[in-house]
């Protein structure tokens, strides 16, 4: 909970909604899960830097906050 509470006021820039807020929170939890657990089983075969893969993701969601949720309170 306590990490959860740093994370929606870290995002409070964005004036989201506290529902809002949650669900980004919730996105943001699953792409760091999802890494780790691909990667712990070997399952990023591909011939790519899984680094850039993870910063690529990161990028997506900053868009979708700054292109789509950004300033609507939604």
């Amino acid at each position: 909970r306590e990490v959860v509470e740093i994370m929606v006021r870290a995002l409070s820039a964005y004036h989201l909604s506290h529902d809002t807020a949650r669900h980004v929170i919730r996105m943001l939890r699953s792409i760091v899960h999802g890494c780790v657990s691909l990667e712990h089983i070997g399952g990023f075969g591909l011939p790519l830097e899984v680094d850039e893969t993870f910063r690529c993701l990161l990028v997506a969601l900053l868009d979708y906050l700054h292109g789509h949720l950004a300033g609507k309170g939604t």
